[in-house]
C-alpha cells in the first residue's frame, strides 16, 4: 500500500491567512518511483511548524527492529488547571475551555501557569488559534491550542482535556504547533527545524493515544534522506524500492546511530500507527474575545436543544 509521505511547502515563519503552522500534508499515494516527491494534501494546506520545543530524538539505543519501537508513556506535563464552576444551562466543557482561552488571551498564562512571553510589538494574539473537537476518540471534546505569537522557543501546541469530575483541565500533549490529528487518535507533530538530508521532507514525532491512560504515548520520530538533493553517501543498499528516498525511524536516539529503511518499510510502520491515514479537519478559530464568546454561546444553544423534550 503506497502510504504516507510528509513534505513541507516552505520553511518560512509566515502564517497563511487563517492558517496556523501545520504541516504541508500527507498523502495516501506517496510515489517516489521517478524521484519526484508527491505531497499529500491535508484538510488545510499550511506551512511548516515554527516552534523550538526540544525535538526528539536525543539519546537511546537504536537496535530495535522496525515495528518494535517501545511506547513511552508521557509524564504529566504540568499540574492540572482548576477552573471555576459552571452556570446552569451551559455546557461545562465549553465553559472550562473558554476560561482557559480567556486566561491566555487576557493574562497571557497557559494552563500550567507558564507565561506565554507574548511579543506585542511583533505579533497579535489573534495569530494564535484554537479548536474544540474530540481529537483522541474518547467521546469527549478536547481543546487544541496553537500558540505562535511569540519567539520561536516559546511557541507551543497543546491538547487539553476537561475532567469534569475533578474540575480541572489537564494537558494531554505539549508539542510544536504543527500538529496533525488522525481519526484513529494518533498525532503527528512536526519538528521545529529540518536539520538533515530529507530535502522537502519535514521530520516529525508520532504519538499514539492510549485510552487506558487517557493520554498520549510517544512512538518515535521519522527523518529521511533524499538522494536527489544529497547524493553523496546515499545508502543505496537500503533503498530496495529504488525510489531515491530512504527513511530513519528513531525511537529515542540520534539519527547517526539509526539504520536507513526502505520506503515500503516506512509505509508499513506508519500504517501500524495511523491506520488508513485519515486525518481530522479541525475548525480552528483565531484567539479573540469574540471567538471565545461564540464558543460559550454555541454551547448554551446546544445545551438548551439537548434539554428540549422530544416531540410527541
Amino acid at each position: 500500500m503506497k502510504y504516507i509521505v510528509l513534505y513541507v511547502l516552505c520553511a518560512t515563519m509566515t502564517l497563511l491567512t487563517a492558517c496556523g503552522p501545520q504541516n504541508q500534508g500527507l498523502a495516501p499515494e506517496g510515489n517516489h518511483s521517478s524521484g519526484q516527491q508527491t505531497g499529500l494534501e491535508t484538510p488545510e494546506q499550511e506551512e511548516p511548524p515554527s516552534s523550538a520545543q526540544s525535538d526528539r530524538p536525543q539519546s537511546g539505543d537504536q537496535s530495535k527492529p522496525i515495528g518494535e519501537m517501545p511506547l513511552v508513556e508521557l509524564e504529566p506535563a504540568t499540574q492540572p488547571m482548576p477552573v471555576t464552576g459552571t452556570r446552569q444551562g451551559e455546557d461545562p466543557t465549553a465553559l472550562a475551555y473558554a476560561e482557559v482561552l480567556t486566561r491566555l488571551l487576557e493574562e497571557h498564562t497557559f494552563p500550567d501557569s507558564q507565561t506565554d512571553d507574548f511579543d506585542g510589538e511583533l505579533h497579535s494574539m489573534k495569530e494564535n488559534q484554537f479548536a474544540v473537537a474530540d481529537v483522541d476518540g474518547d467521546g469527549r471534546r478536547e481543546l487544541v491550542i496553537r500558540f505562535v505569537a511569540a519567539e520561536l522557543e516559546n511557541q507551543r501546541g497543546l491538547v487539553l482535556d476537561w475532567d469534569e469530575a475533578a474540575g480541572t483541565v489537564n494537558i494531554q500533549l505539549d508539542e510544536n504547533p504543527g500538529m496533525v490529528f488522525f481519526k484513529n487518535g494518533a498525532v503527528l507533530a512536526q519538528w521545529a527545524s529540518n536539520p538533515n538530508k530529507g530535502g522537502a521532507f519535514w521530520p516529525f514525532s508520532l504519538y499514539e493515544y492510549r485510552p487506558e491512560l487517557d493520554s498520549y504515548s510517544y512512538v518515535g520520530c521519522v527523518d529521511a534522506w533524499d538522494r536527489s538533493v544529497y547524493p553523496d553517501g546515499y545508502p543505496d543498499q537500503s533503498d530496495r524500492s529504488g525510489t531515491g528516498f530512504v527513511y530513519y525511524l528513531l525511537p529515542d536516539g540520534p539519527r547517526e546511530n539509526a539504520e536507513a529503511v526502505d520506503t515500503r518499510d516506512y509505509e508499513d510502520w506508519m500504517q501500524a500507527y495511523v491506520g488508513d491515514g485519515a486525518m481530522m479537519e479541525l475548525d480552528y478559530k483565531d484567539l479573540t474575545a469574540e471567538n471565545i464568546g461564540a464558543l460559550n454561546q454555541e454551547a448554551s444553544r446546544e445545551q438548551a436543544e439537548a434539554e428540549e423534550p422530544a416531540p410527541g
